[in-house]
């Protein structure tokens, strides 16, 4: 099997943080750029400062905890200054199985693209009332898939999914934001950005188990979908609200 830039594990299924920072070049031709995975019942954390990370065939940067219902630990991916990351399979990716939160955050002057996947994916499969967070002050490039995804999956998760994002650009939807659980789902564009979907929806916010759902565009933002420029969805008892202060251009589907 091909090997990682930076392989950085814990499976003792006990304690102990797993940390990486990087600020220099992390090159995988034929595998991942960097993984940060545990086990354990604690924390995972990928920081990006200024660096140049390659996953050739697989993840950017993934950050993982595997630990299931013992996985308390939060999983983190923050970038800063003039970092570059890009994967096949995704540019960031942070994910847990278990109760701790998931959180993105991408500084400016951050680029992130994926050739075949997704520019930023967060999500959890686990019970219990994690949040899911996806901040994006830089730019997702270009991604084949969606450009970011955010999810909590188990309807027994009543957590928040919220993503505030800058440029995006994207053959799948530029920004997918769901829940199956009860909790809020939000997402917010920032003044002076774009967000487009040259094969789906420009924005995607689905409320799946009776939770709100909220989407608001920045004065000066524009957010375009080949498709519907916003898709906002509440099932159940949940309201949906969207606030539209930007331009937003739906596609030419069923046209």
């Amino acid at each position: 099997a091909a090997s990682d830039g930076i392989d950085a594990v814990n499976t003792s299924n006990n304690n102990g943080t797993v940390t990486v920072n990087a600020s220099g070049i992390v090159n995988a031709k034929a595998a991942n750029g960097i993984i940060a995975l545990t086990t354990s019942n604690d924390a995972v954390a990928i920081n990006l400062a200024g660096a140049t990370v390659t996953g050739g065939n697989g993840y950017g940067a993934l950050a993982d905890v595997v630990s299931g219902v013992i996985g308390t630990g939060t999983v983190k991916i923050t970038t800063t200054g003039a970092t570059t990351v890009a994967g096949s399979k995704a540019g960031l990716a942070a994910l847990t199985n278990g109760s701790g939160a998931v959180s993105v955050n991408v500084g400016a002057g951050t680029n992130i693209s994926s050739s075949a996947g997704t520019g930023i994916v967060a999500i959890t499969t686990g019970f219990g009332s994690a949040n899911v967070s996806v901040v994006n002050a830089g730019n997702i490039t270009s991604a084949a898939l969606a450009g970011i995804k955010a999810q909590i999956i188990q309807f027994a998760n009543n957590g928040s999914v919220t993503v505030t994002t800058g440029n995006v650009s994207s053959v799948g939807s530029g920004v997918i934001a769901s829940t199956g659980g009860t909790g809020l789902v939000k997402v917010t564009t920032t003044a002076g950005t774009t967000v487009t979907s040259s094969g789906n929806n420009g924005i995607e916010a689905l409320g799946l188990a009776g939770g709100n759902v909220q989407v608001n565009t920045a004065a000066g933002s524009t957010v375009s979908g080949v498709a519907n420029g916003v898709l906002a969805q509440a099932i159940g008892s949940g309201t949906t609200t969207v606030n539209s202060a930007g331009n937003v251009t739906g596609g030419k589907f069923g046209a």
